[in-house]
């Protein structure tokens, strides 16, 4: 199979792209056909040529965004534009308006007169949620000029560049929390607006994490001042790109649990099933979708059962190897991550590399 130049366009946890060479090494020499029931991100299905993929993922968001990217979906499209100019124009504005900012930072002005000396421009963002967006802007405005003047005061004055950086992220912050509330709020919204709700959410948001409260609302914050000047654009443009289009309508898409979707498909010895399941950890919700030891189980008898050949990457856990170590062939590599979210991934750990050839 050759190695295409299309990779991943969404942001996802445990995206499996820095991987592909170690994953490459330990392919089927000979397969036909191509599956994948937790395709996240996609690393490993973008990177293959097979006569036919077929891809599946439990994330009801995710797939939609899938379908509407190669639909080409008008709503997609449209509210991914508003998102990216409205984004933009807060760097544009803090661009305009540094001594008014500076002076907001300095406690010259009041938030309150701050926000209503500007209201003609903050009034053309987030229509028909601005009272989401105003709530939003106050709070972080005020928390962030409180927080700095703190800091300034028991270390040392920061350069006015800085300054500026800063009232840039608590202004972005906000616009991403009410495209967040957007997320909590998806039945509101057309599927194509849903999508690129979505794809903003996973390209501003923290770690790429998924995170949910009690209620079940996705709660992970802006990612922060390193995020405020990302080039969304581009990834927007890729997203629409002819290329990616082509990529996603030669695939079969579907939204199933693991088992139906496997059950569904008639495989035989030449098909391919490349798996990366959510870990086996106490953190084991990715989009709202529990996956537990007794999936982990499930997900072990129908393997066992398949005629295809398969490739499962998968951290070590003394539950996992054991789960496995009787019926299939097991290897094993270390891999990095760059975050560890209180303390649900070590930095430093052993991937098990499972096949049945």
């Amino acid at each position: 199979m050759r190695k295409t130049e299309i990779v991943p366009f969404v942001k996802w946890a445990g995206g499996k792209r820095q991987l592909l060479s170690k994953i490459q090494e330990r392919i089927p020499e000979n397969y036909n056909h191509y599956f994948e029931p937790f395709v996240g991100g996609g690393a490993v299905f973008f990177d293959t040529d097979a006569k036919r993929c077929c891809i599946n993922d439990k994330s009801t968001e995710l797939i939609n965004l899938y379908n509407c990217a190669r639909e080409k979906n008008e709503d997609l499209i449209k509210y991914l534009q508003l998102e990216i100019n409205e984004f933009s124009s807060l760097g544009t504005f803090v661009d305009e308006h540094t001594s008014d900012i500076l002076g907001l930072y300095l406690s010259k002005t009041s938030v309150d007169d701050f926000i209503e000396k500007h209201s003609s421009f903050f009034s053309k963002l987030a229509k028909g949620y601005s009272k989401v967006f105003f709530k939003e802007l106050k709070k972080n405005l005020t928390s962030k000029i409180s927080r700095s003047a703190k800091l300034e005061k028991e270390n040392s004055a920061i350069p006015d560049s800085d300054r500026l950086d800063n009232i840039e992220a608590a202004m972005k912050s906000a616009y991403y929390m009410y495209i967040r509330y957007l997320q909590n709020h998806l039945s509101e919204l057309s599927k194509g607006r849903q999508a690129a709700v979505f794809f903003f959410i996973r390209e501003y948001c923290y770690s790429s994490m998924f995170r949910y409260n009690g209620k079940g609302e996705f709660n992970v914050p802006y990612g922060g001042i390193s995020y405020n000047r990302k080039d969304f654009q581009k990834k927007v443009d890729y997203l629409l790109s002819d290329e990616m289009t082509a990529k996603l309508q030669s695939a079969e898409i579907y939204c199933e649990d693991f088992e139906d979707f496997l059950n569904g498909l008639n495989l035989t010895e030449n098909d391919y099933i490349f798996l990366d399941p959510p870990y086996d950890t106490d953190f084991s919700t990715y989009a709202q979708n529990e996956f537990g030891r007794e999936e982990q189980i499930r997900l072990c008898k129908c393997l066992k059962r398949t005629k295809a050949k398969i490739l499962l990457i998968i951290k070590n856990t003394n539950f996992i190897y054991n789960l496995y170590k009787d019926d299939f062939k097991i290897t094993s590599f270390d891999k990095k991550y760059m975050v560890s979210f209180m303390n649900r991934n070590d930095r430093d750990v052993k991937h098990l590399v499972i096949t049945n050839y």
